[in-house]
């Protein structure tokens, strides 16, 4: 909630009117030197509601790039652990929560097939699977 009042209040900055680089110091000294308003000058509009259009879709516009960009954090974040583990020798293969406090993790390094359990005060290897290979051709039907 605050991000989107910061956003709107930079917003409402971008498309409001300059100062005045006179102060009231500086009026007293120099005579304030004015151009006289023809009806050939033009003044830029100042219409209130254009300028809340603007800004309300420059709000909507900010918004929707925020969603955006958590969209794409939750959408590569997704899928780099995964493309980071089928490259390396230690692959954790599964996860496993026994409490609050304490995991099991079933890993791969290189051949061997270990299984840890993780908690606050030790990490244990638990045990090392030595699995014989099967050979396709003869479980096959």
């Amino acid at each position: 909630m605050r991000v989107l009042v910061v956003l709107f209040f930079l917003c409402s900055l971008l498309y409001s009117e300059p100062l005045s680089p006179s102060t009231p110091a500086q009026e007293e000294t120099q005579p304030s030197l004015s151009l006289p308003v023809t009806s050939d000058t033009t003044l830029p509009s100042t219409d209130a509601k254009s300028q809340f259009f603007k800004i309300l879709f420059v709000f909507a516009l900010l918004v929707v790039l925020i969603f955006f960009i958590i969209w794409l954090i939750r959408f590569f974040g997704k899928t780099r652990p995964l493309t980071l583990n089928s490259r390396k020798n230690i692959k954790i293969l599964e996860r496993r929560p026994l409490s609050n406090q304490t995991l099991l993790y079933h890993l791969q390094i290189g051949d061997k097939q270990i299984v840890i359990a993780e908690s606050k005060v030790e990490v244990k290897m638990i045990a090392t699977l030595d699995w014989p290979e099967t050979d396709d051709s003869s479980t096959s039907i």
